[in-house]
């Protein structure tokens, strides 16, 4: 296997971004964007390109964020019009022409003039690192290494695909109960808030007592109108604050992803989401030729759960140790059964990359089915919850009505 050497992330912090225009050595206008650490390091590293820059300044505006979706349909084009034996710098012509978006069309003429300048594909894909991720950067070097870049393009294409279904299932399981909580709690606050007062000011000239649900929903009411704002501003700032500790604490965010794994059924999607996530990575990573070893960390980072980060590195200072992935993956308790078995009769075969895309197959419908399950359960649940706030509410404020309906 030759020796695999993935294109240096040009993101570094003391990396600045500079805008510049040049004329090349056939007399040919440029102009793009570059990271370098200093005005003089660009202009150098523009000459070494064959370049004689015109214009070179810093730059703060920020790059717009091309939707996933349109990535990926970009990288399908390119591998298809590769495939079909149109040079890489016409192929991005004739897609960058063919956006709607101007976004899109920017940064493929951006890409296309760091191609032409002599960069390497991944290395231009680098420079854009809101578009273009490290592991997609890291298969499209290897893809060029091997020879294949049209084949190494639709594969990537296919995973994104993958990996934004899965999301998107994830998204779509989450976003449906808390949009019905959202709406509870504000009908909540706008009954307290609007309702309920003028509901106290006719009990107040009934001269009795009022039952004891009634006069909570009233203290509630004025505890609401007097100190709800300040409270509210108060919590938001504690969120905040907390927020910005935990992101600052490695501990905390494992405890969180620790607890995630474990909630009642939801818990069971994450889990299954993380694998399938896992192994479709690691397999296009080792089936793309890169080294088991350095496929194991980006493997644990596409999974956003620290517990199988973590489990990831320890994997690969086993394998390093001298264990097989088999017996390696059987000490960490993260990983499921299936997949230890998967990867055994992989690793057995020599088909190691078609068996963790089969894990990923099984585990990806195994998620549709929980997510339905969770539709399922969600439903009577949400309903249920609703009706109690709103319903609660509605029979306390006219409990003292039927009261007095029964006296008369």
């Amino acid at each position: 296997m030759t020796e695999f050497n993935p294109p240096r992330s040009p993101t570094s912090p003391k990396m600045l971004r500079f805008r510049w225009a040049g004329i090349s050595s056939n007399g040919t206008s440029l102009n793009g964007e570059l990271m370098a650490n200093s005005e003089v390091r660009a202009r150098i590293e523009l000459r070494r390109q064959g370049i004689t820059p015109t214009r070179v300044g810093r730059t703060r505006r920020r790059r717009p964020r091309i939707p996933p979706k349109t990535v990926c349909f970009l990288l399908r084009q390119l591998a298809t019009l590769i495939r079909a034996g149109v040079p890489i710098l016409a192929a991005m012509d004739i897609i960058a022409r063919s956006q709607e978006n101007p976004s899109a069309t920017h940064l493929l003429l951006q890409v296309r003039s760091d191609v032409q300048t002599g960069a390497a594909l991944s290395v231009a894909l680098a420079r854009h690192p809101e578009n273009f991720n490290a592991l997609t950067c890291t298969l499209i070097a290897a893809g060029e290494q091997s020879g294949r870049l049209d084949e190494m393009l639709g594969r990537i294409a296919d995973y994104e695909e993958k990996m934004l279904a899965i999301r998107g299932k994830l998204r779509g399981a989450l976003t449906y109960p808390l949009a019905i909580l959202s709406t509870a709690l504000m009908i909540t606050v706008l009954l307290l808030v609007y309702v309920v007062p003028t509901f106290e000011e006719s009990f107040r000239s009934f001269g009795a007592n009022l039952p004891l649900p009634t006069r909570l929903i009233i203290d509630g009411s004025g505890l609401l109108r007097d100190f709800g704002l300040p409270v509210l501003l108060v919590l938001g700032g504690l969120g905040y604050g907390l927020m910005r500790i935990w992101q600052q604490t490695p501990s905390w965010q494992m405890t969180t992803d620790r607890w995630q794994l474990r909630l009642p059924v939801a818990g069971s999607l994450l889990r299954r989401a993380a694998l399938a996530r896992w192994s479709r990575t690691l397999a296009s990573l080792y089936g793309a030729g890169i080294p088991l070893l350095e496929a194991l960390e980006p493997a644990g980072d596409s999974t956003g759960n620290r517990l199988y980060r973590d489990a990831s590195c320890l994997l690969r200072e086993r394998i390093r140790q001298g264990d097989s992935l088999t017996v390696s993956l059987a000490r960490q308790a993260v990983f499921s059964p299936l997949l230890v078995q998967m990867v055994s009769i992989g690793e057995e075969s020599g088909t190691l990359d078609a068996m963790l895309n089969k894990v990923a197959d099984i585990y990806d419908r195994e998620v549709d089915e929980s997510v339905a399950l969770l539709g399922t359960l969600m439903e009577p649940l949400l309903m249920l919850i609703l009706g109690g706030l709103i319903g609660g509410l509605v029979i306390a404020m006219y409990l003292p009505i039927f009261q007095l309906g029964s006296v008369l």
